[in-house]
């Protein structure tokens, strides 16, 4: 068991030559066939895909007694098909198998090695360590092996508020801290886990509004993914541009996405008013807390929408990037999907069928091969949550 430090040294071109799954060669051939490139914030004609819930996933797991909150759960899948999913509210992080069964947790509640401090976002490093992002206060990053024990404590000097694992031993972390002129900066470092050598990557600055309510989601996010080759793909959702880098962190492609920059008119503002003023999953103590403490004034909402809302990997090395819920108007949710060169695939919408995610849009999911995983709202119990696994198929 080790406690280590980190310390930082300063330091799509063209098209695919062949799509290896049908569920993308779907996509695409429905797109060329519509030939819809004129305004991509407003494409009347996109493929449709289809999330229904698997039935028999997670069928004796008794869901709304492990993820009883509407807070944010982190999950990655195994090799095998071993799915750990973190509980920020217990400091633990369940083992399910395949089928959704639970077979055990990890951790425990503390500060010391093998303790866990509202865990959140989990990866997999090498397919031999569990890589867990933890309360950003604590400054810390624990690393386990698959099979649950603790190996790594590793320290930041800032808070930490994402890991990611990519590969060769290496970590992408997102800090954050503010500067005195009311900047949010965030820096993201690659870090080897066992060396504990970091080389700083990027740095973003966030101009923000102090000493008011910021709107959710209208303020520019940092994301962080891995593609299927390892590499680190940053996006700034206040700038067109992604940016994919080596494991050595080091530059490799910049390309800009085709979503164009949404004004936000009196009534897309009262639209966010609504959507923050819609409360109704929280506890009641919650809202009454809420309603005393919110006013609109006191609301900042920025003058122009970022150009998207969420970045994923779609599981088969594309890119998809979704577009901001209050620029779309269609049934679901709206991407775009670039290969891992940055070349244009074509739209998509996903819907769900039978069943409602529990958070903004796609955020609580995943994908491996033709599978979506994530959180939907757990039907009868509205304050929890359930984890699914789908199939993804085409639609009408």
């Amino acid at each position: 068991m080790m406690e280590m430090r980190a310390t930082t040294k300063r330091s799509y071109s063209h098209c695919v030559d062949r799509l290896r799954e049908p569920f993308l060669a779907s996509i695409i051939f429905t797109l060329i066939c519509s030939l819809v490139c004129a305004d991509h914030n407003t494409a009347k004609i996109k493929a449709v895909v289809e999330i229904t819930p698997q039935a028999s996933f997670g069928l004796r797991t008794g869901w709304k007694n492990i993820f009883y909150e509407r807070v944010n759960y982190g999950f990655v899948l195994a090799p095998d098909g071993t799915i750990f999913v973190s509980n920020p509210t217990e400091d633990v992080i369940y083992k399910l198998d395949p089928s959704g069964n639970i077979l055990g947790k990890i951790g425990r509640p503390g500060q010391g090695p093998g303790d866990l401090t509202a865990p959140n976002r989990l990866s997999i490093l090498d397919n031999k360590y569990i890589v867990v992002s933890e309360n950003p206060e604590s400054r810390r990053i624990s690393l386990f092996d698959l099979s649950g024990r603790f190996k790594k404590l590793i320290k930041t000097e800032s808070y930490a508020y994402s890991a990611l694992a990519l590969k060769e031993d290496k970590i992408a972390v997102l800090s954050l801290y503010a500067l005195p002129n009311g900047v949010d900066r965030h820096t993201i470092t690659i870090i080897d886990v066992e060396s504990l050598e970091a080389i700083e990557v990027a740095t973003i600055d966030r101009k923000m509004p102090r000493g008011s309510v910021e709107s959710p989601d209208l303020w520019g996010q940092v994301f962080l993914e891995r593609t299927a080759e390892g590499q680190l793909l940053v996006g700034f959702s206040e700038s067109p541009t992604l940016t994919l880098y080596d494991v050595g962190g080091k530059s490799q492609k910049r390309f800009d996405v085709r979503y164009k920059k949404t004004k936000i008119t009196n009534s897309l503002k009262n639209e966010c008013f609504k959507q923050i003023e819609n409360i109704d999953h929280l506890s009641e103590s919650m809202k009454k807390i809420f309603l005393r403490t919110y006013k609109r004034s006191d609301v900042h909402i920025p003058e122009f929408a970022p150009y998207y809302e969420d970045l994923k990997m779609d599981g088969e090395g594309n890119i998809l990037v979704f577009q901001h819920n209050i620029c779309s108007d269609v049934n679901g949710y709206s991407c775009q999907a670039y290969s891992d060169k940055g070349a244009y695939l074509g739209d998509a919408v996903f819907r769900f069928v039978g069943c409602k995610p529990a958070y903004k849009g796609l955020s609580g999911f995943q994908f491996d091969g033709h599978y979506a995983y994530g959180f939907i709202e757990n039907p009868g119990d509205q304050f929890s949550v359930k984890l699914i696994k789908s199939e993804r198929r085409l639609g009408d």
